[in-house]
């Protein structure tokens, strides 16, 4: 990025943000904390015997389980969006749904909750909404959305902080925390599931889910068609993969009407006037 582009503490909704932008160790303390308890669940379920020999079975039982695996992706997509709205009640109840959520797609749930609100604050800008689809194939977009929204959350981080050498520290040790915790969550899930269900529950259910982000994200945020470089919201409800989406995970692809009003658990409800 040059620097006319560069994100600056202007350009930082500190309100919006909460401790992301008030405090420089949420992040990094949050963390570590779900690394060590993930650590500390995969070593108390191996010394209890969760870690069995590998001894993977394949029957007609297994292959149906790659749906429902498919359904829990969706219900995880869902469910870590609503919790970033408050969409639960008691309060409490967003953060624990966030978390459950977080925990099956392995990155946790401070850091897409944190992106997202950047998202709603800044659509389809392309140099400070996460993940904004501009220019880009679906193929080039879906390969590379973590990724860009990673770096864009370290854009803004040192946009709040600076970046001194304290600040660089912390974040690698953010990192750090965040990739290592990635994993102890995978080994959990397959501690917890076993061969059988791990392959054909979870890693369906993880793919899904890692499809159905940039999914909705491209195709729910298309440019004009006169005008490449300005944006329109869509509600998709036109085919029967959308309609059976809309049906199972509760009114997802109505995006724009989740944008005027991100309060509704399930957006279809509403009718635009």
């Amino acid at each position: 990025m040059n620097n006319a582009n560069k994100i600056t503490l202007k350009d930082i909704p500190t309100n919006n943000l909460g401790k992301f932008a008030k405090n420089p160790y949420y992040f990094v303390t949050c963390f570590a904390f779900s690394l060590l308890f993930f650590i500390g669940a995969d070593y108390v379920l191996i010394m209890r015997g969760w870690l069995k020999p590998f001894d993977l079975t394949i029957s007609l039982f297994h292959l149906l389980l790659i749906p429902l695996g498919c359904t829990a992706g969706g219900i995880s997509a869902i469910f870590i969006h609503n919790a970033t709205h408050g969409c639960f009640g008691p309060t409490w109840l967003n953060r624990l749904m966030g978390e459950i959520a977080g925990t099956q797609q392995l990155y946790g749930f401070l850091g897409w909750k944190t992106a997202h609100i950047l998202h709603h604050i800044y659509p389809d800008d392309a140099q400070k909404d996460p993940h904004a689809p501009m220019s880009l194939t679906f193929r080039q977009y879906a390969s590379t959305m973590v990724f860009r929204l990673t770096s864009k959350l370290t854009e803004y981080y040192f946009g709040v902080w600076g970046e001194g050498r304290k600040y660089k520290i912390i974040w690698k040790l953010n990192s750090f925390c965040g990739f290592w915790g990635l994993w102890s969550r995978l080994f959990f899930w397959y501690l917890i599931l076993g061969h059988s269900w791990f392959l054909f529950f979870f890693i369906p259910s993880y793919i899904f889910n890692n499809f159905i982000f940039p999914h909705l994200n491209y195709y729910t945020h298309r440019p004009y068609q006169n005008e490449k470089d300005k944006f329109e919201i869509l509600n998709l409800n036109h085919n029967l993969y959308y309609k059976v989406a809309n049906a199972l995970f509760f009114g997802i692809y109505f995006h724009k009407n989740h944008h005027l009003e991100s309060k509704l658990f399930n957006p279809k409800t509403i009718k635009l006037t």
